[in-house]
């Protein structure tokens, strides 16, 4: 889970008055034009950006999904489909909190015994600690061959010892094989604690990398060639500044969190989800140009809406989707290498929700996942959008065709001018819908004019098209709803 801070006062006042300032704006140009609206228009421009990786989509769970077997295994047919339906290439990252109380039980106990010192190092009842057995990290091997993906997989460094540590890596390593893409060492380093008989002191920078340096080298020892990456960080800045001087030579992948802020907020809203941008320029930024110095990717292995478990009415419902798809091209945009969307169980945010009788159902985020998938593997294009309402807009050049999405956050339909210049011939689009019967619904989701099967698996039913003459087309979208334009062609210079 995430502790990034919320905005304070005058931040939330400037989202608060988006809807007056636009309202406003909109209003003192229909006057200037004799009350008539304002076009939007949405036009391509050829200019090439950055390739969106196959592995870009991901997952995230806390580990103690692997106290239950059976659950990453190949014989898990209905989630097998669920990631295979979001992906070929995409990660599973195991971390959070829970790692903390994971306990690598190599002879397959079902309740390993734990130290008086190492239950008391994280102020936790022996009871609430959990096994992670042989069985359970040959299921995991099994359930990524089956999926495709592959894993970032997150060590304890608190409550057990290095050597123990490096054998859950030994086997963990010869269980996935080349379905490992990391190990990382603990979860968001800054907020573990240890010291005391109850809950402990915060690390310091100084005590994690210590740690980080001592299991890291354990780890090695067994496995010289081991993939690292990190800090895994919440919030912390300056962590990461100093994790990449201090270690940055010996990681495959530099990763922190994101969320949009806590569920215990009462100020978060419809509003804020859907349109709150400010912070997540200043979070993703300094890492994204340390990553870059590095020459390593910068991923986000932990993020979603709202921490603490996800809001209801935002994180469960239609909101999430649109907010979800939106977020993984803003970050594909930025060049951000790839995102992990946390959840599990029957959590507000999850993206899969599992049932008491282990069934599972795609939950509105996964739609939005569904949709963004659509661009793993194509080259950015650069977009030129112009409009008076709230819509943003992506577009993407594959082997065979032109991607464009745009989103309507508006509480009303709009017309969109769409122009593609430089089609090598008149071209017949299709398009796909993502909507829902309003924002707040939580269930009647559909992608282009389907749903996710209980089984896992996605038929996509779209019968629209959309035709272009000369490049161009009108394209309308409903309130709160998202299109999909797919357009046969390259352009015919980039």
């Amino acid at each position: 889970m995430n502790a990034a801070k919320n905005l304070d006062g005058p931040e939330r006042a400037i989202f608060s008055r988006r809807t007056l300032l636009k309202t406003i704006a909109t209003a003192a140009a229909g006057e200037v034009l004799g009350a008539q609206r304002l076009p939007s228009t949405v036009e391509v421009t050829g200019t090439e950006g950055s390739k969106i990786p196959q592995e870009f989509l991901g997952l995230s769970f806390e580990t103690e999904e692997l106290a239950t077997p059976e659950r990453f295994s190949p014989d898990n047919h209905e989630l097998v489909n669920y990631f295979r339906t979001l992906g070929p290439q995409g990660v599973l990252r195991l971390g959070g909190n829970a790692t903390a109380y994971s306990v690598w039980a190599s002879n397959a106990a079902p309740e390993p015994l734990l130290t008086k010192a190492q239950t008391q190092s994280v102020g936790r009842d022996p009871k609430l600690f959990f096994p992670i057995t042989q069985t359970a990290i040959d299921n995991l091997g099994g359930f990524l061959r089956a999926t495709g993906w592959k894993v970032i997989y997150g060590l304890n460094v608190i409550s057990v010892d290095a050597d123990t540590t490096a054998d859950e890596a030994d086997h963990v390593s010869a269980a996935v094989g080349d379905r490992l893409a990391a190990f990382q060492f603990g979860n968001e380093p800054e907020n573990l604690r240890q010291g005391n008989k109850r809950w402990g002191h915060p690390l310091t920078y100084e005590e994690y990398i210590a740690k980080w340096k001592l299991y890291s080298s354990a780890v090695r020892a067994r496995l010289p060639k081991a993939p690292l990456a990190g800090p895994d960080t919440a919030l912390k800045l300056d962590w990461v500044t100093r994790f990449a001087a201090d270690v940055g030579h010996d990681i495959t992948a530099l990763t922190t969190h994101y969320y949009e802020g806590p569920a215990t907020d009462p100020n978060v809203n419809l509003d804020f989800l859907e349109h709150h941008r400010g912070p997540i320029d200043n979070n993703i930024s300094a890492p994204l140009q340390i990553a870059q110095r590095l020459g390593v990717p910068y991923r986000l292995t932990e993020a979603n809406s709202f921490y603490f478990g996800g809001k209801a009415g935002l994180s469960n419902t239609f909101a999430s989707a649109l907010w979800g798809a939106d977020f993984m091209l803003f970050l594909a945009q930025k060049g951000v290498a790839g995102i992990n969307f946390h959840g599990g169980g029957e959590g507000y945010y999850t993206h899969i929700a599992e049932s008491a009788a282990k069934r599972y159902s795609a939950r509105p985020l996964y739609y939005g996942m569904l949709f963004a998938r659509q661009f793993l593997g194509t080259t950015l294009l650069g977009v030129s959008l112009n409009s008076p309402k709230d819509l943003t807009a992506y577009a993407a050049q594959s082997a065979q065709d032109v991607r464009i999405a745009v989103f309507n956050r508006e509480t009303e339909r709009v017309s969109i001018d769409l122009s593609v210049p430089n089609l090598h011939r008149q071209s017949v689009a299709s398009v796909w819908r993502l909507k829902a019967p309003s924002p707040s619904a939580t269930a009647g989701v559909t992608l282009a004019n389907a749903t996710v099967s209980a089984e896992g698996t996605f038929k996509p039913l779209a019968n629209e098209q959309l035709e272009l003459r000369n490049g161009k087309a009108k394209l309308g979208l409903d309130a709160f709803s998202a299109a999909l334009i797919t357009i046969n062609g390259r352009l015919g210079k980039l």
